[in-house]
């Protein structure tokens, strides 16, 4: 790739913890491995034989540095005699498009970051003495797992090999990393890049559209808590091939909670905002038939950690034309009557639940709990529901 502007910066990863040595680009091979660009993640995905991201039977705990010698051994001898620098090349030239701006280009390769590196519940790479993180970006790629640090990683070598130079940040300090991010040198300012936290497709801007600087989201911290986002996750997420709960990594905030929402606080807080929690995504969602095109939805209590004022927002589409049939915003109640349905159509309802943040960003975003049915397939009021309920959407 061109080289845009000369210099890097390279920071420790996270406090505490030691990188594994950089590998030399020198010497190609004349087989030289690439990137999978038709990858996308799947839970039950399958390498070779080896169950990628669902733990066997028999494990039954987690932590956050013990990691699968098995998945790294296999990515290394997939990657032997492979160029880091050609591997890289070969993503920047597949994501980059040429004829685009800068940011668009910076743009591109997190959105890039964001679909080929999974926030792994349960475990996150480290090498076999649990002490040493897997930085080498070819690796982490090829792996698919990776916490924050590890992604931000992957960016900041992304982008110095495309020739910006690139550095890690922790958050909300640098004397505390509960957050990792990149910075990247553009116009002359560094500015944060964030491919872990975010739902793919989403990428944290000004609101004058550009890439924002740490210094000015410090100052406006709660700007951030505007774009889609979190670690959402199933509870099936938390389990291993047998169905068995997986312990010692990421909960459920809650015993009645459906998914993790909930568990981590507002991203306002890695920018240096109070320490607070948005309500878990409502549980128990149904959706019964009152009348021919008439439902009633229904769905149990959202708490919060720091939440005083749970509401409910709820939307009825259709899914063919994406048709907005009602809405209705700050709801006391769980439940509600919609009316007006199309008897044979597919609809899809949504349900969030809000707090108090909104009176501090009125843009907070909620991830929405979803079912799908179509009312003359739906039972009648008192019986049970017929409809399918989705995961709660992450972005």
């Amino acid at each position: 790739m061109t080289a845009l502007a000369g210099g890097s910066t390279r920071d420790r990863p996270c406090s505490g913890l030691t990188s594994a040595p950089v590998a030399s680009s020198v010497g190609l091979s004349t087989t030289q491995a690439r990137y999978e660009h038709g990858w996308v993640f799947r839970r039950e995905w399958v390498r070779d034989g080896i169950p990628w991201f669902v733990f066997p039977p028999e494990r039954m705990t987690a932590s956050t540095q013990t990691y699968s010698q098995m998945k790294l051994a296999y990515v290394r001898r997939r990657l032997r005699g492979t160029s880091k620098a050609a591997y890289l090349d070969d993503v920047l030239e597949h994501v980059v498009p040429g004829n685009a701006s800068g940011q668009a280009q910076i743009e591109a390769i997190i959105g890039f970051v964001q679909g080929a590196m999974w926030h792994n519940p349960l475990e996150c790479p480290f090498e076999a003495d649990g002490e040493t993180i897997v930085t080498e970006a070819h690796e982490l790629l090829e792996l698919h797992d990776g916490r924050c640090w590890h992604t931000a990683e992957v960016l900041r070598q992304l982008f110095e090999r495309a020739g910006w130079p690139a550095r890690l940040r922790r958050l909300p300090s640098d004397r505390r990393d509960d957050h990792v991010v990149t910075e990247v040198l553009f116009d002359g300012v560094w500015r944060m890049t964030d491919a872990n936290y975010f739902a793919e497709g989403t990428v944290l801007t000004h609101p004058d559209g550009s890439l924002p600087t740490l210094t000015w989201l410090r100052q406006h911290p709660r700007h951030a808590d505007a774009f889609a986002g979190g670690w959402v996750y199933p509870r099936v997420f938390m389990t291993n091939e047998a169905g068995i709960p997986v312990t010692g990594q990421f909960v459920v905030p809650f015993p009645e909670a459906e998914d993790t929402w909930g568990y981590d606080p507002y991203y306002s807080f890695y920018l240096g905002a109070p320490k607070r929690f948005p309500p878990m995504t409502p549980p128990a969602l149904t959706v019964e038939r009152c009348h021919a095109l008439g439902v009633s939805v229904r769905w149990g209590v959202s708490r919060g950690h720091t939440s005083h004022r749970v509401r409910y927002d709820v939307e009825v589409r259709t899914v063919a034309g994406d048709r907005l049939i009602a809405e209705q915003r700050g709801l006391v109640d769980r439940s509600v009557v919609i009316d007006g349905l199309e008897a044979d159509a597919l609809h899809v309802v949504r349900v969030r639940a809000t707090d108090e943040q909104l009176e501090r960003n009125p843009s907070t975003w909620y991830p929405w709990r979803r079912a799908e049915f179509r009312p003359a397939e739906l039972d009648t009021r008192g019986t049970r529901s017929t409809a399918r309920v989705l995961a709660a959407e992450s972005g």
